[in-house]
């Protein structure tokens, strides 16, 4: 009931400001805005740096003279 009573009082203070009350919106889902660029940016680390040992496993050595053809 308290946090409920805060956020009302956070939200009625900021009725006339847009960016405050989304920022608190995002406050009370648990939106973290700093988190979601770096997951974002990891995953594309992970694929892109997986990509050549993922290809390389995929060539078949070559024969080492004429005579393996």
């Amino acid at each position: 009931m308290a946090r409920r009573l805060y956020y009302e009082k956070k939200l009625e203070d900021a009725k006339s400001n847009t960016h405050a009350t989304w920022k608190i919106l995002n406050e009370i889902l648990n939106r973290n805005k700093a988190k979601y660029p770096v997951e974002i940016a990891n995953r594309f680390c992970n694929y892109f740096s997986s990509i050549g040992p993922n290809l390389a496993k995929g060539i078949h050595s070559l024969p080492s003279s004429h005579i393996d053809y």
